[in-house]
């Protein structure tokens, strides 16, 4: 029997980040660069992710491959 998703919530993306998720910072001369990044097998989730992220005013994000030789590719949503 197959159950309805819930719809994908800020403290659903806030655990995720919290398990999977790592910030990075970046200094130049004048400010700080500041990037998110969260890393999961299922792509599917990722894009769920950047989706309502960028309906809450998130800007520059991009779900990427990151190809591996010994195992499956993992995605990153940065």
């Amino acid at each position: 029997m197959l159950t309805e998703r819930k719809p994908l919530t800020l403290e659903y993306v806030s655990a995720i980040f919290d398990g999977e998720g790592s910030i990075n910072l970046n200094p130049g001369m004048y400010s700080i660069s500041v990037s998110l990044r969260f890393s999961q097998v299922d792509k599917r989730v990722l894009e769920e992710i950047a989706e309502l992220l960028s309906s809450k005013g998130a800007s520059g994000i991009g779900v990427y491959v990151q190809e591996r030789k010994r195992c499956h590719s993992i995605h990153a949503l940065v």
